[in-house]
């Protein structure tokens, strides 16, 4: 037995001692990780406990036999008291309230490890026959440690192969798969080393070296998983932070680089591996190796993110980069510099290409602007000329027409008196053109004044006139109380005006002449509209409606100049809305328009004829 011992201690030891140094390497590093820091001491109590057991086995005096069981039962206390918390934090369990209660046990078996020496008598060497414990009892190979402790160890370690247990089922449920089943491998003979110890203790088998493979099998298998974890969460995070299209560096608080991404190696022209444990004056110019040194220091000093745009050379190029410094902390302070910098050299090329359209821009605005002044100065100028230039002529053409027919019209024959009377309405109908050509010019150039208003008044206003102009008609009208709506109310009065005149001018010739005012709903939008059952017309011209000077209708059925509805069109669409219109010959029609509640509503374009997905929500007159 004792060359199996002596072959198989050297082997745990020297794995244990390797793996402990290799795990409080990595945990040890800031950040704190706490899972390599309790597997690295948990491999180093291992290797401590087996050294204590090779002690044991070549001690051949009362003293060495001491001193190495109270090595040996103190160091493998300390094994199962790190133990529980080590497998709390590698299966992620979320209560902490079972490796607490465990280790305290552990704690218990600790302070009592005076019993101990009773069973590490059956490894020392054999010419230690019996022993003198320090308070008088003498203990041979025969004697056996009291009931009590041997109950007691025992029901620790079928806790820790409970506890094992648990947290190998919770992994494989919740996952991850890798990290489960790494805690079968590493635990499951440990488990059984356990279990075998607990037989040796009743003295059911006599093999008191079983808990070496144990030992050997758990830190061996988790070593492997643990660095394989690591290994690939290292791998996956370069892999991902060489495809962010940004630079990304880490650096130590003593200004050594310990992670650089491939778009630092292409932006900087370096390579990691001449990169990785050196400072930026190993690796650029003293001047900028300085201005880095300052930013850092000033990093540290304040402890607040830093954003900075400088200007470096690249391939004898000069590029501009942004860059953000921060710092990164555990419960200790901050740690290490973590700098995030961007290429926006054609970032800034464009910005100053955007700033030299936009002064351009301005420029261009500013003479179209003076231009169409001009435009309007000039129109203003014509509308004054119409006005005055045009109407005395046709003023004077009316007037004499009129003073041949009164004072010769007796003289003259009948067709002479036509001629005149034709003269006269030609004259008269000339001046209405103008008339509502400088109404349309008013409109055009006329601001309008936005404000909450109600149309009810205004209809109610021109329906008064209408009748009054016209007593003998009867029209039947259905209009809204209050009819709410936002925009210019001299320009919208103007416009119900023209939509009503035409609605009643229409609908002379129709008996039982009904006209409809309204609202309706389209993709959440206010639709006005003015129905009646008059003439109507053609719906393949309506788009000729809102045209200047174009009729659908002989002057001789229905007089007019036509200009009318390209008025209520300009008036619609100054305030940012739409118009349309439906009707069939002799069955009426719909005018339809829009008035946007707000300027952000306002449409760009200019109000034209459209074709309405929703004029069937506007019943038919019977």
């Amino acid at each position: 037995m004792s060359g199996y011992a002596t072959l198989l201690w050297p082997v745990i030891i020297g794995i244990c001692l390797y793996a402990s140094l290799i795990h409080l390497q990595i945990g040890l590093r800031r950040p704190i990780d706490r899972i390599h820091v309790l597997f690295g001491l948990l491999a180093l109590s291992v290797a401590v406990g087996v050294f204590g057991n090779v002690q044991l086995a070549t001690a051949h005096t009362v003293s060495d036999y001491q001193a190495a069981a109270w090595l040996s039962s103190i160091v493998v206390a300390l094994v199962f008291v790190i133990l529980p918390w080590f497998v709390t934090y590698y299966a992620d369990e979320p209560k902490h309230g079972f490796a607490a209660a465990l280790s305290c046990v552990y704690l218990v078996i600790l302070g009592g490890n005076f019993f101990q020496p009773h069973s590490m008598l059956l490894s020392a060497a054999p010419v230690l026959e019996q022993v003198t414990l320090p308070w008088g009892e003498r203990i041979t190979r025969s004697s056996t440690p009291p009931t009590t402790w041997n109950m007691t160890m025992s029901v620790a370690y079928g806790l820790t192969i409970a506890y094992l247990a648990f947290a190998m089922i919770g992994l494989f449920r919740r996952g991850p798969r890798v990290r489960a089943w790494g805690l079968l491998l590493s635990a499951g003979p440990f488990a059984a080393s356990l279990l075998v110890n607990i037989l040796v203790r009743f003295g059911i088998v006599n093999f008191p070296y079983v808990a070496a493979p144990g030992f050997l099998a758990m830190v061996a298998v988790m070593s492997v998983v643990l660095t394989r974890e690591s290994r690939r969460i290292q791998v996956q995070m370069q892999a991902l932070l060489n495809n962010v299209p940004a630079v990304a560096y880490l650096k130590q608080i003593d200004g050594r680089y310990v992670f650089v991404n491939r778009r630092f190696e292409q932006l900087y022209c370096v390579t990691a591996a001449n990169t990785l444990g050196k400072t930026d004056a190993q690796l650029f110019d003293a001047e900028r190796a300085h201005q880095e040194t300052q930013i850092d220091r000033e990093l540290l000093s304040r402890d607040t993110a830093i954003e900075t745009e400088e200007a470096i050379i690249v391939d004898g190029r000069s590029r501009t980069v942004a860059k953000l410094r921060f710092t990164l902390h555990d419960d200790g302070g901050a740690y290490a510099i973590c700098g995030i910098a961007t290429d926006i050299t054609e970032r800034k090329a464009a910005a100053d290409a955007m700033r030299d359209l936009a002064v351009t821009l301005e420029r261009r605005v500013a003479r179209r602007t003076n231009e169409l002044s001009h435009l309007n100065r000039e129109l203003e100028a014509f509308a004054y000329s119409v006005s005055h230039d045009l109407r005395a002529p046709l003023t004077a053409v009316n007037g004499f027409a009129e003073l041949l027919l009164r004072e010769h019209g007796a003289k003259l024959d009948q067709n002479a008196n036509r001629y005149l009377n034709r003269i006269r309405d030609a004259s008269l109908r000339m001046a209405g053109l103008i008339q509502d050509l400088l109404g349309l010019s008013r409109v055009t150039q006329q601001s309008i004044e936005r404000v909450p208003t109600d149309l009810a008044p205004m209809i109610n206003a021109t329906l008064r006139t209408l009748r009054e102009a016209d007593a003998t008609r009867v029209v039947s009208v259905v209009a809204p109380a209050s009819l709410p709506a936002n925009g210019d109310p001299k320009l919208l009065a103007l416009a119900l005006n023209n939509l009503l005149a035409n609605a009643w001018k229409y609908t002379s010739k129709t008996a039982d002449a009904r006209i409809e005012i309204g609202t309706l709903m389209q993709d959440g939008e206010t639709v006005y509209f003015i129905k009646d059952n008059g003439a109507g017309f053609n719906s393949e011209h309506a788009d000729r409606l809102f045209r200047p000077f174009v009729r659908l209708h002989a002057d001789s059925d229905f007089p007019g100049t036509g200009i009318g509805l390209a008025t209520v069109s300009r008036i619609v669409a100054k305030h940012g809305g739409r118009i349309w219109a439906d009707g069939q010959p002799n069955a009426g029609a719909t005018f339809y328009f829009t008035l946007p509640e707000n300027d952000d509503e306002i449409l760009t374009h200019t109000a034209t004829f459209v074709e309405s997905p929703h004029t069937s929500n506007i019943k038919n007159f019977p």
